[in-house]
């Protein structure tokens, strides 16, 4: 099973929805059955308010994206039969990088992660100041985790998706 991460705005949806254009079996970490955002006081699982709503930086403290454990599991051993892709980030990640055979991260520069995220329309997250602010926040943390780490494969999240692709596809063949 191989791990596409990178910080939001990097193309990991892009790549997921490209890779089972391709016939790769790919799942991305956005959707409800994978993941979801919790209250942490309350290790509830909640439903995201659009920007406008609520959604500040007081929001966003109380509040974490959370992988569902579970559900990769359940894929992990789907993938001992075929090759299976997840692509996504989200706060406790750590806990399931044990069950990827693969890690890639998709680097890219604040000014590209910029322009993307306020460009995109099919996702609002980053739309505000203050959660541009916090993609900028965790990316330098991503960047720290995984850059220095020589047993992550450091993806240019800047070059044509297909040659990313392309990589993907080539890393599953071995």
């Amino acid at each position: 099973m191989l791990y596409v991460t990178g910080p939001a705005g990097a193309g990991k949806s892009t790549i997921c929805d490209s890779l089972n254009e391709r016939g790769i079996e790919a799942h991305d970490l956005d959707a409800p059955h994978l993941g979801a955002a919790y209250d942490i006081d309350k290790n509830q699982r909640v439903e995201v308010p659009p920007p406008s709503i609520h959604r500040d930086s007081a929001w966003h403290s109380k509040h974490e994206w959370r992988i569902e454990v579970d559900a990769i599991k359940n894929l992990h051993i789907q993938s001992l039969e075929r090759p299976i892709v997840i692509c996504g980030v989200a706060e406790q990640d750590a806990e399931i990088l044990p069950l990827f055979d693969r890690i890639m991260y998709l680097s890219v520069t604040q000014s590209t992660l910029q322009k993307r995220l306020t460009e995109r329309t099919d996702n609002n997250f980053g739309k505000t100041e203050g959660e541009m602010q916090l993609i900028l926040t965790r990316k330098s943390k991503l960047d720290q985790r995984y850059l220095s780490n020589s047993d992550i494969v450091i993806v240019d999240g800047e070059q044509e998706t297909h040659r990313i692709i392309d990589q993907i596809a080539s890393i599953i063949a071995e």
